[in-house]
């Protein structure tokens, strides 16, 4: 279709319901990279605006296209989409493939070794911790032995990217770098971001994801136990909870998040404390049509644009310049389906200040290749002879020979520092991927609405982790245990809410026994049947419960410890 002084046509046919002529100069847009909606309808030699002669609703449909096509990198990978499609739909079947580039090869991350310190005192004939401050001196003994091993891998290319094993961490290390990492939150140098842009669909919850109740006995959400375990925290430090918590929304979300925390009193954080903002969204391509989506007749389908789009998201609606404003200087990012998440995690805090780090991130062991987790590399450049660190998707690591050396898989925990942060911002460095979808979406030609039962169309997203290539120190995973990771996907799979509610039992249980131990009162083959809930007010990650000590000898099947820190037992639920 041209669109050469045809454009009145269009828009006359369209006052007549000719929708598809609109759909058709859509695509034709997106493939031309034009950009001015608005101005070119407006201009058709008439000297009258074209939109005041058509249906209501059409001006805000091309306002919403004219601001989709004014981001060039957006319409570029448009461009790049549509040729994939080209290429690759055989006989209406859409199958873009993915091949792994003969140049690229992906190694493992190097692991710390965190005996290096107590290995060479040995060979200094040992050094005996006689003073009483030994634990802070342990600690940076142990890291500058890191940080020179380190150094020398930099110098032979490589030390992009490394995993401390948690448990390997000595506990006295351990126990400086929590308590480093509460006096920064205590200074108020830790700001939380949540990302909560989706729904609740594969749940079958019609509602945010964030506000879905995934505590089996409490009806608790997600928002509910990360705003109570941020004051949990905060009674850690002693101090009334003024870490700022920000809640990334998205367009379709925004309002029902916004409207839940003012009916529940932002959970007892102030609501000065609490700030929203709201991701970018883009359109969405159809596959058969190659032109975009639409939501209604004079609607574009838009969807979030992924969650590296945070990045822009916090620079243009003001989040940046709100943290330095407050002296933010690192930036806890999970989120929000994940509800074992040590939200601002002390010990997390403290070993990225103290090693100075641009990026750290949590990882767990993955069970094989095929667990649909991201997995830890360093990604080499035969071409360029460059390594840089980056997370992969499993679909690709599992088709390498090696995959089982692979074993770090991201759970989408991270520490940023504020000023890495602003600096991706202010950059167009993170591109955006291809997800191929199943998209409802509106048909013109019958008015109504498809819900289609296979993939029909693509989203272009951008990855929180492909921020890690741009590096200028190296990346620390800290690599916990799966007590820290349940998260909640769908009703089907792994990932269920009823999985994850049968970890949070078993976290819960393993805290109470930390001191039952002690007290042999523990009845494991009674607290094996009991299924226990414990509010995340009372406690932030297993502190404080020692009076709960007995709890699973209940002859109850489900026991809930309260807000009020009162025990509830139930037979059924």
């Amino acid at each position: 279709m041209t669109h050469d002084g045809g454009l009145s046509k269009v828009v006359e046919g369209l006052s007549r319901h000719k929708m598809n002529e609109l759909i058709d100069y859509i695509g034709g847009l997106c493939q031309e990279g034009k950009h001015n909606v608005g101005v070119e309808l407006e201009n058709d030699g008439s000297g009258e605006p074209i939109c005041c002669c058509v249906e209501d609703g059409l001006d805000g449909l091309l306002n919403d296209l004219s601001i989709a096509l004014e981001d060039d990198k957006f319409v570029k990978k448009c461009k790049v989409v549509l040729d994939i499609i080209a290429e690759n739909t055989h006989n209406g079947i859409f199958a873009a493939k993915n091949e792994i580039s003969e140049n690229i090869e992906y190694r493992t991350p190097k692991i710390l070794d965190w005996n290096l310190c107590y290995r060479k005192m040995s060979e200094c004939n040992g050094i005996l911790h006689e003073n009483e401050n030994y634990v802070e001196r342990d600690c940076n003994l142990d890291i500058n032995e890191i940080v020179n091993e380190m150094s020398k891998d930099i110098k032979v290319g490589g030390g992009k990217i490394y995993v401390s094993e948690l448990k390997s961490i000595p506990e006295s290390t351990r126990s400086a770098m929590h308590e480093h990492g509460l006096t920064l939150i205590s200074q108020g140098k830790v700001a939380v971001v949540t990302l909560s842009g989706g729904d609740g669909s594969r749940l079958g919850y019609n509602g945010p994801k964030g506000t879905y109740p995934i505590g089996k006995i409490s009806n608790d959400s997600f928002f509910k136990i990360f705003c109570y375990r941020l004051r949990s925290l905060s009674k850690l430090i002693n101090i009334e909870c003024k870490i700022p918590l920000y809640i990334m929304t998205s367009i379709s979300n925004d309002k029902k998040i916004k409207d839940y925390f003012r009916e529940n009193n932002y959970f007892g954080l102030k609501e000065e404390n609490v700030i929203f903002f709201k991701q970018d969204s883009i359109p969405s391509i159809s596959i058969q049509n190659k032109i975009f989506f639409l939501e209604s007749k004079y609607k574009l389908l838009k969807s979030p644009n992924g969650n590296g789009g945070v990045f822009n998201s916090m620079l243009n609606k003001g989040i940046i310049d709100d943290m330095e404003k407050k002296g933010i200087k690192y930036v806890f990012t999970h989120c929000i389906d994940n509800p074992l998440c040590k939200i601002c995690d002390p010990f997390f805090v403290g070993y990225t200040d103290l090693f100075n780090l641009q990026i750290s991130t949590k990882t767990v062991l993955k069970k094989d290749c095929y667990e649909k987790l991201g997995t830890i590399v360093e990604k080499y450049n035969k071409n360029q002879n460059s390594c840089v660190p980056q997370v992969i998707e499993y679909s690709e690591i599992s088709r390498l020979d090696n995959c089982s050396e692979f074993v770090y898989g991201s759970i989408g925990v991270h520490l940023f520092s504020l000023e890495y942060m602003k600096y991706i911002s202010k950059g167009d460095k993170l591109d955006y991927h291809i997800a191929i979808k199943k998209i409802k979406h509106y048909d013109i030609s019958n008015s109504s609405i498809v819900d289609p039962l296979d993939n029909n169309g693509i989203k272009l997203e951008m990855f929180i982790f492909d921020s890690f290539e741009f590096v200028t120190v190296p990346i620390h995973c800290i690599n916990v245990e799966r007590n820290e990771f349940s998260p909640v996907k769908s009703n089907h799979g792994d990932d269920t809410p009823q999985n994850c509610q049968n970890a949070i039992s078993d976290l819960n249980k393993s805290f109470i026994q930390r001191y039952t131990s002690k007290n042999k009162v523990y009845n494991n083959s009674r607290s094996s049947s009991v299924y226990l809930e414990i509010s995340p007010l009372l406690t932030y990650f297993g502190e404080n419960l020692q009076r709960f000590s007995t709890v699973c000898n209940s002859d109850k099947k489900y026991i809930y410890i309260n807000d009020d820190s009162e025990i509830e037992c139930y037979d059924e639920i």
